[in-house]
């Protein structure tokens, strides 16, 4: 939570729900405490766990402080550009005396720490999707931030301080997170930490193989919900993105899901997001619910768009009924049932079926 701009308690809380809502759950963390809080970097920065492992670096000379200015940081990046070659960061004070530094903490000029990159040093992981992936540290960029000016830590210093203290065993995320990997490898064996198993998945793409984004239905947990998906339909779309189970199935439960999941079937190619299969699979789900869940979750969402009064009832349990049958999401049920009840009266009385009825 130390970006400012984004991390909000609102946006916590949505986060934590949205989890919740899928079924998601977990034994600890910042909601319901546990053994290994604080769970917010931002608490974790003030009870000084950060600074305890960076001055541990510091002593081994495995981390630095570093003056570079964002305009020296410029100027070699255009050189090498200049010179058609890859930016690397060679700070000059990688080696710099104690008393150059210290003249330069009187200054009160700002520093960051960065990390002492190993020379020609193989780095190598066992991905559990992607298989053995071998990095060199020459192809890391050279020496990298692992604490800001403001004394904040960088994602890959933090989280392999937060992850070795909470012993995860298992770390799974979206393979634009590869090339943190080989740092994250080097801080794990300069704190002395246990590197976790790592598992890279494939990206979701859009239709057109761009990046996903709001355009392309990229939203919060919480407006899928608004829109009227469950959370069985979007368990089940969202397991299918990048994994099957080698059949020919589409629609599962949660546990059929848990059942079926191996590593070994997981994709190492993008997958794409459909908003029309994940209605489609959505509607198979609610098409799944009993007479009792769908009285409650198409009544409560009639009752919401004033068709009826009360989310009770024989009519809104005849028309529950009727209309999981017929609508891919929620929010669809109460434009169903207009169109259900729909009766022109005055075209059926004009009708030639309706004529012999009438007095001449």
């Amino acid at each position: 939570d130390t970006d400012e701009a984004r991390s909000t308690a609102d946006s916590e809380a949505a986060i934590l729900e949205g989890l919740k809502w899928c079924g998601i759950t977990w034994d600890e963390g910042p909601d319901c405490g546990g053994n290994c809080g604080p769970y917010r970097q931002s608490e974790r920065i003030q009870a000084g766990i950060y600074q305890e492992q960076l001055d541990k670096m510091v002593a081994k000379g495995d981390a630095y402080k570093c003056f570079l200015t964002p305009q020296e940081l410029d100027a070699m990046r255009a050189e090498a550009e200049r010179n058609e070659q890859a930016f690397i960061v060679q700070s000059p004070w990688t080696n710099a005396k104690k008393d150059e530094i210290q003249a330069m903490m009187d200054k009160g000029v700002p520093h960051v720490y960065r990390f002492r990159v190993p020379f020609d040093r193989e780095i190598v992981v066992d991905d559990l999707v992607l298989g053995e992936v071998t990095w060199n540290s020459d192809d890391l960029g050279g020496d990298f931030v692992i604490v800001r000016q403001s004394g904040t830590p960088m994602y890959n210093f933090g989280v392999v301080v937060d992850d070795a203290q909470m012993a995860i065993s298992h770390v799974f995320r979206a393979q634009e997170h590869l090339m943190n990997t080989p740092r994250q490898v080097l801080i794990y064996e300069s704190l002395g930490f246990e590197a976790p198993k790592f598992g890279h998945m494939p990206l979701i793409l859009a239709p057109d193989r761009s990046k996903l984004s709001k355009r392309h239905g990229a939203v919060s947990v919480g407006e899928y919900k608004s829109r009227g998906f469950l959370p069985a339909g979007m368990v089940n779309y969202l397991a299918q993105l990048g994994w099957n189970d080698g059949t020919k199935q589409e629609i599962y439960s949660i546990d059929e899901l848990i059942g079926a999941f191996k590593f070994e079937r997981m994709s190492k190619v993008a997958a794409i997001f459909d908003a029309d299969k994940f209605k489609w699979v959505n509607g198979h789900h609610v098409r799944l619910l009993s007479e009792e869940q769908a009285v409650d979750l198409v009544g409560s969402q009639l009752k919401k768009s004033d068709m009826v009064k009360e989310a009770s009832g024989e009519f809104v349990r005849r028309a529950s009924v009727l209309l999981k049958e017929r609508i891919s999401t929620l929010v669809e049920a109460s434009e169903e049932l207009k169109s259900m009840m729909a009766f022109d009266l005055e075209a059926m009385l004009k009708s030639e079926v309706a004529q012999p009825y009438f007095e001449v």
